[in-house]
């Protein structure tokens, strides 16, 4: 059974990135970075690709802003801990530049997401990481 909610981890492609991340080991950074790089300077953004950028947001928001996500504080606290003692701060403005790209109208999540009644509140949590990532 698939996962699908509004939450930053509540679906199957986020959940399937965050595992992805873990076993990048000490090279989380830089898988992040390479994706920052490869959404913004995309045309287009499928997915998958959206959701990672949230992700990846969501655990530099929590690294140099102490946003709480429970679900990185309860099932991936070893990312949690990496990600407070890198320079993820150093990535904050790539982040920013990509969700900016991912609320855009050339982004799959977001077009799959304005088909739904919960658009307002993904689109709001969203903006939020964003927000606090400028």
């Amino acid at each position: 059974m698939g996962a699908w909610g509004f939450g930053i981890f509540d679906d199957d492609a986020a959940l399937d990135f965050i595992y992805e991340l873990e076993n990048s080991g000490d090279e989380i950074a830089e898988a992040m970075a390479e994706l920052f790089q490869a959404v913004n300077s995309a045309d287009y953004i499928d997915s998958d690709e959206g959701a990672a950028v949230i992700v990846c947001s969501a655990i530099i928001d929590a690294a140099i802003n102490n946003t709480e996500y429970e679900y990185l504080s309860n099932e991936h606290d070893d990312i949690l801990a990496f990600a407070k003692n890198s320079k993820l701060s150093e990535l904050k403005n790539s982040a920013h530049s990509a969700l900016e790209k991912v609320l855009g109208e050339n982004s799959e999540v977001n077009e799959l997401w304005s088909e739904t009644e919960d658009y307002d509140s993904w689109k709001n949590t969203v903006a939020s990481i964003k927000e606090r990532l400028k």
